[in-house]
């Protein structure tokens, strides 16, 4: 569970990323509306590690067990995310 959740939560993170940056270099940042989208990105990664630990378990998992895999998969791309942003606004932001 943990080192599948770990996977996704790494690929969601880098999902976020890059999702970030390419609003940045379109200069569509600041529109609110369009942060909607890091919510569809962390759900699908969710529903991805949770559909890849049902499959490594051959479809026998219980609800905690999902819960649990999703749960790490979110907190590590989050915490990642953020911490990409920290640095980010630290090093590259002019307007602080």
């Amino acid at each position: 569970m943990e080192k599948i959740g770990l996977k996704y939560g790494l690929f969601t993170a880098l999902g976020l990323i890059v999702y970030f940056l390419l609003m940045k270099l379109v200069g569509l940042e600041q529109v609110i509306e369009l942060r909607f989208l890091n919510g569809v990105i962390m759900a699908i990664g969710v529903t991805m590690a949770i559909r890849a630990f049902k499959i490594s378990r051959q479809g026998n998992i219980g609800y905690f067990s999902g819960l649990g895999t999703g749960i790490i998969t979110s907190a590590l791309a989050t915490v990642l995310f953020a911490v990409f942003m920290v640095i980010y606004i630290k090093a590259f932001d002019d307007a602080c």
